[in-house]
């Protein structure tokens, strides 16, 4: 079989494909009215906001730590590796 032949195989099947699906059978917002929903989501405060503002800040502030100290430990390790490696020669 040649390679012509394999891609106008798959090219007729991706076009028996696309008749076959839906064309908006994986959106995520629909604009029919039988799948209409509403959420009622709570209104937050400004204190609420604030309070989980200053919580993702402090959390981002421990991960940022954690990858410099993980990241300095394992450079620290390879260079110490490196430098054993190097003496042996």
């Amino acid at each position: 079989m040649s390679a012509s032949h394999t891609m106008n195989v798959v090219l007729r099947n991706n076009a028996l494909l696309l008749k076959k699906r839906s064309k908006r059978k994986w959106t995520l917002v629909s604009n029919s009215k039988r799948s209409a929903k509403g959420y009622n989501l709570p209104k937050a405060s400004s204190k609420t906001l604030r309070d989980i503002r200053k919580k993702m800040k402090t959390e981002n502030q421990i991960r940022s730590a954690k990858v410099f100290a993980l990241t300095a430990i394992i450079f620290l390790v390879l260079m110490c590796f490196v430098l054993t490696q190097l003496k042996a020669i």
